[in-house]
């Protein structure tokens, strides 16, 4: 017997928690959640799916500019790199092109 373990990404655990809140959210939107809402919750709960998106867009903007600030960057690399292109552009040259 060889247990298989179960690999979530990312993606799937995003999916399956959007999956549950949107089920709840459905179930008090139609009254199977048996919960006493008053007018003014039931008027906060029918947009909740486009907040909630907002609130992931706001997330991902937030990350993406965590990780673009703590990049790391490689000296080595951008070196070689740079030296490449001057190997290319001297290359370039030498068969006519101008810059």
């Amino acid at each position: 017997y060889t247990s298989k373990m179960v690999v979530f990404t990312k993606l799937v655990k995003w999916l399956m928690a959007a999956a549950v809140f949107l089920e709840v959210w459905y179930g008090l939107l139609n009254g199977w959640i048996p919960v006493d809402l008053s007018p003014q919750m039931y008027q906060m709960l029918v947009p909740m799916p486009l907040y909630a998106i907002m609130c992931l867009g706001c997330y991902a903007l937030a990350t993406i500019g965590y990780r673009l600030m703590t990049f790391n960057d490689c000296e080595n690399a951008s070196k070689e790199l740079r030296r490449d292109i001057e190997d290319a552009r001297r290359d370039l040259t030498s068969k006519g092109l101008k810059f």
